[in-house]
């Protein structure tokens, strides 16, 4: 458990937030989304990244048919509906919408109901199972 600010900073350096560069050097998070929420309400001001890629030399177009070619984008909303265009993803962090579903399969993968893959999305394939 996380009792004080000197272990929260150091269990957030332990979970660095993979990030992508993308044009005009905006940061994209690959994943922590909801570990960046959390911080943020927490009061936290900067949490510790690892940059996996710099895409800023791209353009908007390039940029995000990169993202998707790598699988580094998810599309579906949180109630697994599309796939939707990158503009329509959320801005921040602070607009992120919350998927029961993807809650579902977290809970059940910590009682290792299933096993935690490296697979991209994984977890948005369980909360789609979970869903129907």
């Amino acid at each position: 458990k996380i009792k004080s600010a000197k272990n929260l900073q150091k269990y957030l350096k332990k979970k660095p937030v993979p990030v992508v560069v993308g044009p005009n050097k905006a940061m994209y998070i690959l994943h922590h989304h909801h570990l960046v929420r959390a911080a943020m309400s927490a009061g936290v001001q900067k949490v510790y990244v690892q940059e996996v890629a710099d895409f800023s030399d791209l353009n908007e177009k390039v940029f995000w048919e990169k993202m998707i070619e790598k699988k580094w984008v998810y599309l579906l909303d949180e109630n697994g509906q599309g796939p939707h265009t990158p503009e329509s993803l959320p801005k921040s962090v602070q607009e992120l919408r919350d998927d029961v579903f993807r809650s579902v399969a977290w809970f059940v993968r910590e009682k290792e109901g299933f096993e935690k893959v490296e697979i991209p999305h994984s977890d948005f394939a369980w909360a789609n199972y979970f869903r129907k």
